[in-house]
């Protein structure tokens, strides 16, 4: 249901565990472990502790409404988590990316970042460009 939104949060750098295909009662156990904060369109779960109830359909509001409800404006790092995995990304060298980005990123950037599970290589080209902008409206 929140799937854009996940990833407008990974973009901003909060850690965002989303899974769409879940037991609610494995969500919720797992919720309570990790001392997670479900967010949820399920309108039979509004009002329930450690719940936020999303009651916008463009993951541009939802992410209007979280970043107000809980303030997080503030704890922002852009850019540093990975948008498939979540996982804290680490900066590479070049040398470390070679062969593993088109040639031309390689010879047209200089600072690189990996996902150590994925290994997903991330770079500031254009789509980030349009990213930053998109994060600037927020901000």
């Amino acid at each position: 249901m929140l799937g854009k939104l996940a990833k407008y949060l990974r973009l901003l750098g909060f850690d965002t565990r989303y899974q769409n295909r879940i037991a609610e009662e494995d969500l919720i156990a797992t919720a309570r472990r990790e001392n997670r904060i479900i967010l949820t369109r399920k309108v039979k779960w509004k009002g329930m502790e450690s719940i936020i109830f999303i009651n916008f359909d463009s993951p541009r509001e939802q992410l209007r409404f979280l970043l107000g409800k809980l303030n997080l404006k503030g704890e922002m790092k852009p850019f540093s988590r990975c948008l498939v995995c979540n996982t804290e990304l680490v900066a590479v060298s070049k040398e470390e990316v070679k062969g593993k980005v088109p040639y031309f990123i390689l010879k047209t950037q200089e600072r690189f970042s990996q996902c150590p599970t994925c290994q997903r290589i991330y770079w500031s080209g254009s789509h980030r460009e349009r990213m930053e902008e998109f994060l600037t409206s927020f901000v």
